[in-house]
Order: structure tokens, then sequence, then C-alpha cells
């Protein structure tokens, strides 16, 4: 018997990807049954697409792509 996990991790994880660009970094320790960790995780997403910055970088270790960063040589 399998036990159905009634929180979605795939919808705000989708909600961070579709905003930002890129995947978010789900750390290892949280525990994907706890409906605290998902709270504070869906939280974090929700915060960062309001304000339009990426707080899980500090807080979950997300690395952002070296291609969405500015280019060091600009072509006329």
């Amino acid at each position: 018997m399998s036990r159905k996990n009634d929180l979605d991790w795939v919808s705000a994880m989708s909600r961070f990807t579709h905003h930002f660009g890129y995947n978010i970094w789900v750390p290892s320790h949280m525990n994907l049954l706890s409906k605290e960790d998902f709270k504070e995780f869906s939280d974090t997403i929700d915060k960062s697409i309001a304000d339009d910055f990426d707080y899980t970088i500090e807080k979950y270790g997300t690395v952002k792509p070296k291609s969405f960063e500015k280019p060091d040589i600009y072509w006329d």
C-alpha cells in the first residue's frame, strides 16, 4: 500500500522555474512528507516570486546558471 502525499512540491518548484527560468535546489535534509518543511519551502518560493529576488540561493544553495549572468564581453 502506498501513501499519497498531499503536499504539492512539484507545483511549488514549477512556479519557481517558470518565474526565474532555472531549477530550484531542494536540500536533502527536507522531509518531503513534512507539512512544516513544505510550508517553509513554499513560503520562500512565494516570497522570491513576489519580490522578484531568489532567496533560495542563500537559504537552500540554489545555483543560478552562468548563462543568466551578464557577459564579460559586449559586441557592437
